[in-house]
């Protein structure tokens, strides 16, 4: 057992030995293999592999230090974001070799990794498991370095490393990896319909290919890779421009090839076709939409209402969208709206079967770009019919009495900058006015802010307190409903 296993938050551990070298020496480019992370996220592979530039202590021989997660990374593009921490290695004896306590992303607060020795504060019940190196590799048994369970109530330590293949190739050890690497920067949409995205490649790529595809690519294994090979358009230069030729989700893979034009890495992204299409649509003015998708997503957002214009589509009953409606968001951070507007779309054709379209919202709240989604819409670019949709069980909006609402979940949300825009259920509370008139005094807001009921009387006079009896009006987050109290 640990000597003293404090808070979490705090990162502080009893047995930590600092670095005593002042002065650091480049030696070369070596091979990191990691094994640490998988024990806390099963979507990243063990024993991938890449480059990295180590130092040794001009002072110490055998001391060694580098940056795992720097920002051509795999873990770097999985996070979004490199790290700047340093790996700290102990091998001054070639037989029992250690790292000093790691604590990368300290800015995330959990992350934290402990190799189970003596010189991390380790107590002599505990089977010490150190390294060795030998022929030029660092090498650690399986189970050897412990974190911090930040998912279980005990916040305990558990085992990582569990596959065996952590260990570190120092320069000159023999050992090449080939480098057929491949990171991205893009943006959702861009304007007319020309998404810029940017690639860096790894030393070792020959040739790059892309294909898009209008809907949800769920299976981007080898074979899918090859048909990139095969079929897809060969980029030139560094970067690439995708127009999708519709509305709505895309996606882009891209694929590094070698000199036999063999498929070696590949990267998703989802990009979106946006098109005003003014011609199609009508406005009806503006109307009040209450706000939930960043609100169920952020701790700290409230549901808010915003004054938003709404139109309607010319030829198809039902249809609406609202127009950049994150606009005026008091909580967002920069709003994208280059060279086209941004719409939030709700097909509502069949009132008791309402759902929301994959789109991007052109807003930032901390985490990129946000888009939203419903469950409907996802299995539609699936490739699902509304047929099949309707028998499985899936939750719906619904239109009524000019209101459309979500009154349970089936919406989503994601940032492009957190974990690649993955989804997140939200949205539970939201809710459309859709207009058919003029506003009365029941359709102005008091307190956006507020999601307390106000009362009015059937000629739109505020009430201070609800009646306890007769017919009124009870307004709550923008939503006006008849009430009847006997």
């Amino acid at each position: 057992m640990k000597k003293s296993l404090l808070a979490l938050c705090t990162f502080a551990f009893a047995g930590l030995i600092p670095v005593s070298a002042e002065e650091w020496n480049s030696i070369g480019q070596g091979v990191y293999y990691e094994d640490l992370m998988p024990a806390l996220d099963p979507a990243i592979e063990a024993g991938q592999h890449w480059a990295v530039d180590i130092e040794e202590s001009a002072d110490v021989k055998g001391l060694y230090r580098f940056i795992p997660y720097h920002r051509y990374s795999p873990i770097a593009e999985y996070l979004e974001g490199p790290d700047n921490t340093y790996m700290i290695v102990h091998a001054e004896n070639p037989d029992k070799v250690w790292i000093e306590d790691f604590e990368p992303y300290p800015d995330y607060g959990i992350f934290s990794f402990s190799q189970m020795c003596a010189e991390t504060g380790w107590d002599v019940s505990t089977e010490y498991k150190y390294g060795t190196l030998s022929d030029g590799c660092i090498s650690f048994p399986d189970r050897s370095v412990a974190t911090v369970d930040i998912m279980s109530e005990e916040q305990g330590w558990i085992n990582t490393t569990v596959n065996g293949l952590f260990k570190i190739y120092l320069p000159g050890a023999g050992t090449v990896t080939d480098d057929y690497s491949l990171y991205i920067s893009y943006g959702y949409c861009g304007s007319d319909n020309r998404v810029p995205v940017s690639l860096t490649l790894g030393a070792d790529v020959v040739s790059v290919k892309y294909l898009l595809t209008k809907g949800l690519v769920e299976d981007v294994d080898d074979s899918y890779l090859a048909k990139v090979a095969s079929e897809g358009i060969a980029a030139e230069g560094t970067e690439i421009v995708v127009q999708p030729k519709s509305r709505g989700v895309h996606t882009l893979v891209i694929a590094t090839l070698d000199a036999t034009s063999a498929p070696r890495a590949g990267k998703t992204a989802y990009v979106y076709g946006s098109d005003d299409e003014d011609g199609k649509w009508e406005s009806l003015g503006m109307t009040w939409y209450n706000e939930s998708f960043v609100a169920g997503y952020y701790e700290e957002i409230p549901e808010i209402e915003l004054n938003v214009e709404i139109q309607k589509h010319k030829s198809v009953a039902g249809f609406y969208r609202l127009v950049n409606p994150y606009a005026a968001h008091p909580f967002c951070t920069s709003i994208g709206h280059s060279g086209h507007n941004h719409y939030i779309y709700i097909h509502a054709e069949e009132p008791d079967y309402v759902y929301i379209e994959n789109s991007p919202i052109g807003a930032d709240f901390g985490y990129g770009e946000g888009r939203v989604t419903s469950t409907v819409a996802n299995l539609l670019d699936s490739g699902l019919t509304m047929a099949e949709i309707k028998t499985a069980g899936v939750d719906f909006g619904t239109l009524e009495d000019g209101i459309i609402e979500f009154r349970n979940w089936g919406l989503w949300y994601g940032e492009r900058d957190y974990f690649d825009g993955d989804w997140t259920s939200t949205g539970e509370h939201f809710r459309v006015r859709v207009p058919s008139g003029g506003m009365s005094g029941i359709d102005s807001v008091s307190d956006a802010y507020s999601m307390e009921p106000e009362y009015f009387n059937l000629q739109g006079v505020h009430l201070q307190d609800k009646p306890d009896a007769g017919v009124f009006i009870e307004k709550r987050a923008g939503v006006s409903r008849k009430v009847i109290v006997k």
